[in-house]
Formats: structure tokens, C-alpha cells, sequence
């Protein structure tokens, strides 16, 4: 299915990119300061491209790896 108006799955912004692999990185090691660190990641690439869908998937799935228990 296609994403609504406005919203994509990639960026074209490499900032947000390089933040977004970072985040993703981040989330992997799923440690506290890790999923820390991608929360903030996962919101930088969202400030540089908001309408970066990926950003927000990976910020959904680190919030949710903050608040699972280890």
C-alpha cells in the first residue's frame, strides 16, 4: 500500500540518513544507553526530515525497547 501525501518511507536528506543507521545501530545493541542514544537519534532525523517515515518507525520501536523489560 502507498504511504499517504507528503510522507516516505526513505530520505533523500543524508543527515537524516547517517542518523537514522546510527539510531538503528543503537537500537540493535538493545542496552539502556544504547536504546537511549537511538531515541535521540531517531528525533534528530525526524527534526532534519519530517517526513522521514523510517525515523519514525525506529523512534516507535526504541521507545518501545526503553519501556520492554530486560
Amino acid at each position: 500500500p502507498a504511504l499517504p501525501v507528503g510522507i516516505h518511507a526513505g530520505t533523500r536528506n543524508p543527515a537524516a540518513w547517517q542518523k537514522y543507521l546510527l539510531a538503528r545501530y543503537h537500537a540493535s545493541q538493545r542496552d539502556n544507553a544504547s536504546v537511549q542514544q537511538s531515541i535521540v537519534l531517531c528525533r534528530d532525523a525526524i527534526a532534519l526530515d519530517p517526513t522521514f517515515a523510517g525515523a519514525y518507525g525506529w523512534l516507535a520501536i526504541s521507545l518501545y525497547y526503553a519501556t520492554a523489560e530486560n
